[in-house]
């Protein structure tokens, strides 16, 4: 007769003030003391996942993260201790993020259209990254999370740069974040001219 090894289960549910979270997100499991070992990650489906055949009486790390919003606090809880046992637990999430937009122009004021960005948020003695790589559309604007939230101070600067391959470090943008008023949800950073574009000459590129 084939035995196989005891195992348990973990259900993690996923909230944000006190409301359950229902658009994507990421939940990452880790054996505490197990810095070698890779996590495993599940995709949450309506605020849930689920992490089955979870070996008996460990430690472990568990967290969560989305494009929408701060992740959650890594938490330290026991597993499954015996045969068939489902440990249920609910993480919260941060608040979600503020919308960011802008219009990227070349050297004549024409739209870059088409372009994807990658970028982070240089925080001064740390940088968050964003959680997606916008795409601008037919007029040049994007749109994007604006990772670590609300700007409570003036020295945040967005920092941008196209993602296709032959863009130099001259094309980087850097866009100071201006202080947001409480319950703004919308940084409107205005036009930002795109270094090393101008104009369809370049395009042609």
């Amino acid at each position: 007769t084939l035995r196989l090894p005891s195992h348990g289960a973990l259900t993690v549910e996923l909230v944000r003030d006190g409301e359950p979270v229902r658009h994507a997100a990421r939940v990452e499991l880790r054996i505490a003391g197990g810095a070698e070992d890779a996590p495993l990650r599940r995709a949450a489906e309506d605020g849930r996942a689920r992490f089955a055949a979870v070996g008996l009486g460990l430690e472990l790390w568990i967290s969560a993260s989305c494009e929408e919003s701060g992740p959650s606090e890594p938490v330290l809880v026991d597993g499954p201790r015996r045969h068939g046992e489902d440990v249920p637990l609910t993480l919260t999430l941060g608040p979600v993020w503020p919308r960011a937009r802008l219009r990227v122009v070349d050297g004549t004021g024409a739209p870059v259209a088409g372009e994807r960005f990658e970028g982070w948020v240089d925080q001064g003695a740390s940088a968050a990254p964003l959680t997606s790589t916008p795409q601008s559309d037919e007029q040049g604007r994007l749109e994007f999370r604006l990772p670590g939230g609300e700007p409570r101070q003036a020295s945040r600067v967005l920092v941008l740069r196209p993602v296709r391959a032959g863009a130099g470090p001259e094309q980087r943008m850097q866009v100071p974040i201006p202080v947001a008023l409480d319950g703004e949800l919308v940084n409107d950073l205005g036009v930002v001219r795109m270094p090393g574009r101008e104009g369809p000459a370049a395009e042609r590129d």
